[in-house]
């Protein structure tokens, strides 16, 4: 499997080792194909909808995470090994101050 927060997620599932976190509970609609491949998956791997549901959503935002695209700009912010890093100026840096925000917010 590779090494991807999706094959990391199946090596997890093979093991039985779920890792639980605290929950919000939403309503979303799911394809109806969608949901036989979920009953599919929580069939073989003996785990239940919600939890195949839940790691899917996991794994694949950390894989979105890894995988936006880093948007070189004109000012450097630092200098690593003698070599200028030049500030992001792609969708990541909004995208934390969001995430920031949003759990400010969910403090409060």
């Amino acid at each position: 499997m590779p090494n991807t927060p999706i094959g990391e997620m199946l090596k997890i599932w093979e093991t039985q080792r779920i890792e639980f976190h605290p929950k919000i509970v939403e309503q979303i609609p799911i394809a109806e194909e969608d949901v036989i491949k979920i009953s599919a998956l929580s069939e073989i791997y003996n785990l239940s909808k919600e939890e195949v549901i839940e790691n899917l959503i996991s794994s694949t935002l950390r894989e979105v995470e890894q995988k936006m695209a880093y948007i070189p700009g004109t000012n450097v912010i630092r200098t690593e090994e003698g070599y200028p890093v030049y500030e992001d100026t792609g969708k990541t840096p909004g995208y934390l101050e969001v995430i920031a925000r949003l759990r400010m917010e969910s403090e409060n």
